[in-house]
């Protein structure tokens, strides 16, 4: 600290002027040997650039080669700000996505597989024909997103936000989608074999031609509103 440095230059400087009284020399004399002493510590001291965390270093580059290539698979975008960027056909399985945000991005095509998503920001974003297979979509902000014809299968989606999500063709089976909000989604010829629907609020949402054999439905807001407790 420079509070440091200073006590040391004048402890420098006194044992500098050994040969000589030190009390005896003016304020002026006292002063030039006082910041000459200053200036041959400073030049022993070295300036270091301050450190940057490796996982900083490392996002950083993670960010770059998305931006440049579109492929950075099992790389560390958590916390990220990536709204509106064209991500079309982009590689990002296994991925730490979390926290990231993805709102009004065009993914369309992308390859996030396996990919960790948790309280990701996906409002708008345009996902049609995705591989989101496996991925961790819990607290995940989905709202108006289009979705059309993906690849959810055994995604863990809970209390995600789906409201007016377009989710035509798409592959929910062995979805876990306890305490979602599917509020006017739309889920027509959709698959949801097997998923789990505890708490799910299903209200408004369109489930013409949806196969949903195998459904867990327990405390479940079914489209005209009706709650069911078949599987409680």
């Amino acid at each position: 600290s420079k509070r440091l440095v200073l006590k040391i230059s004048f402890l420098f400087t006194i044992i500098h002027c050994r040969r000589r009284d030190w009390q005896n020399l003016d304020y002026s004399e006292k002063f030039v040997y006082h910041s000459v002493v200053i200036l041959k510590i400073d030049s022993y001291i070295p300036i270091q650039a301050p450190k940057v965390p490796k996982e900083i270093n490392m996002k950083q580059d993670d960010l770059e080669r998305l931006s440049s290539t579109r492929n950075c698979p099992n790389g560390d975008l958590s916390g990220s700000d990536l709204s509106g960027a064209y991500l079309k056909g982009a590689q990002l399985q296994g991925a730490n996505l979390k926290d990231a945000d993805f709102s009004s991005c065009d993914m369309e095509s992308a390859n996030l597989q396996g990919a960790d998503l948790y309280g990701a920001n996906l409002e708008s974003t345009k996902l049609r024909f995705a591989n989101l297979e496996g991925v961790n979509l819990e607290n995940a902000r989905l709202d108006q997103a289009d979705l059309h014809g993906v690849n959810l299968k055994g995604a863990r989606m809970v209390a995600a936000n789906l409201v007016d999500v377009d989710l035509r063709f798409a592959d929910l089976e062995g979805c876990d989608l306890r305490r979602a909000h599917l509020g006017g989604a739309n889920l027509k010829e959709g698959n949801l074999k097997n998923t789990n629907l505890g708490a799910a609020s299903l209200k408004g949402a369109d489930l013409s031609f949806a196969e949903m054999g195998g459904a867990q439905l327990c405390n479940t807001t079914m489209p005209d509103g009706e709650i069911i407790y078949k599987d409680c």
